[in-house]
């Protein structure tokens, strides 16, 4: 286990949340959560609330994140929600959104250095057939939320809040967030699909939305392939063979990219 969640109750049914980091892997996550929150703090959106962090602290070899209650009780996952989904995105990652050509932006070189530490053939044969067919296009880069799912977002019929920010990064390309919701929608909730999510038109018109090309919507949702991908061998320790069909299926979508 890298972290644990406690939730602690008073005698006005009050609750608050405590996230205790046990390793220095989850002690980075939440140190990173507990920055990109505090700074959005500062900014206003419509669609969304962040979570009221508390305080970040150091006891022994544990880092402990703790955040208020969230507002009033009753809070429940949101249910799936193309939409909302779609506004939230937006107020993530346009607000402080760059253009960037892909061969010069820090993102892709990291995420070579990543797929190189995976060690995977098939996958560095892929990040090097987009830096040569891709590199000169240019992408809308901004803050993504990292995992971005419909059990991170939290309402109660008056309200929404996002949560569990630790996986955020400043400079991603614009769409990852959706590409990663909408496929971990159709993995966990068992909502139909017939096809992959980036070929269905559904997908395609909501990374439009975000100013995505749509001849580019094949090329982002394979970037957030390889990079899921990459997170789940180097930082959740799977071995490529047993990572299941979800997996899988982002495996075609690079190897489809690369036809």
């Amino acid at each position: 286990t890298n972290s644990i969640s406690v939730k602690t109750l008073d005698s006005q049914n009050n609750v608050e949340y405590a996230k205790i980091a046990v390793n220095a892997t989850s002690a980075k996550y939440l140190q990173n959560e507990y920055s990109v929150i505090t700074k959005l703090s500062e900014l206003e959106f419509v669609h969304f609330h962040l979570p009221e962090i508390l305080g970040i602290e150091r006891l022994a070899s544990m880092s402990i994140l703790t955040q208020n209650s969230l507002g009033e009780a009753g809070l429940k996952q949101a249910p799936y929600n193309a939409g909302l989904a779609l506004l939230i995105s937006k107020e993530i990652s346009i607000k402080k959104s760059n253009c960037q050509k892909l061969m010069k932006a820090n993102y892709l070189w990291e995420l070579s250095d990543r797929v190189k530490a995976t060690g995977i053939d098939w996958l560095k044969q892929a990040i090097s057939q987009i830096e040569q067919d891709y590199g000169e296009c240019e992408l809308l880069f901004g803050l993504n939320h990292g995992d971005f799912t419909p059990w991170n977002i939290l309402q109660d019929g008056k309200r929404i809040y996002v949560i569990d920010w630790e996986w955020s990064r400043p400079s991603v390309p614009v769409g990852y967030d959706l590409c990663h919701y909408e496929h971990q929608s159709a993995h966990n909730l068992n909502i139909a699909k017939k096809s992959l999510p980036y070929e269905s038109g559904s997908l395609i018109n909501l990374l439009n939305s975000l100013a995505v090309d749509e001849t580019l919507a094949p090329l982002i949702y394979a970037l957030y392939a390889i990079d899921w991908i990459c997170f789940e061998i180097l930082e959740s320790r799977k071995h490529i063979d047993t990572l299941g069909s979800h997996s899988h299926a982002l495996c075609l979508v690079i190897r489809e990219l690369k036809k």
